[in-house]
Parts: structure tokens; C-alpha cells; sequence
């Protein structure tokens, strides 16, 4: 919930001041709900650091983990 209501319809927020974040750059758990970087998830071997729920990964980032390289 915002900090300010809208009373008026129609009142639109401008978007140049708006920062957008880089697409993959946050998780968040589908148990916890916690927020964490990727990188974080990453070095944790694919675990929540909050709450060691083991995400689900691809083949890709599977076959990265068993074999440096």
C-alpha cells in the first residue's frame, strides 16, 4: 500500500523519473517470498539464503555447476 491516495482519477505517475532495473537481476523465493540478487542465488548454489529452498534450474545451469569450465 502507497504512502498517498489518489483521490482524482486520471492522475498518472511520470515515468522519466522512473528507474528500470536490468531483467534478471533480482529472485524472488516462491517459498518465502524474500528478494535476493541472482548473484547471491548463484553462490549459493541455487538455495534461498534465507530459507534453503532449492530453486528450480534448467540443464544449462545444471551441467554448470557439476563441471568447471
Amino acid at each position: 500500500m502507497g504512502w498517498f491516495k489518489r483521490l482524482k482519477d486520471g492522475i498518472q505517475t511520470a515515468t522519466r523519473n522512473k528507474k528500470e532495473a536490468p531483467e534478471g537481476l533480482w529472485y524472488q523465493c516462491n517459498n518465502c517470498k524474500e528478494t535476493s540478487t541472482m548473484k547471491e542465488l548463484k553462490e549459493n548454489f541455487y538455495k534461498c539464503p534465507h530459507c534453503n529452498y532449492h530453486v528450480r534450474i534448467g540443464s544449462y545451469d545444471y551441467f554448470d555447476l557439476l563441471f568447471d569450465g
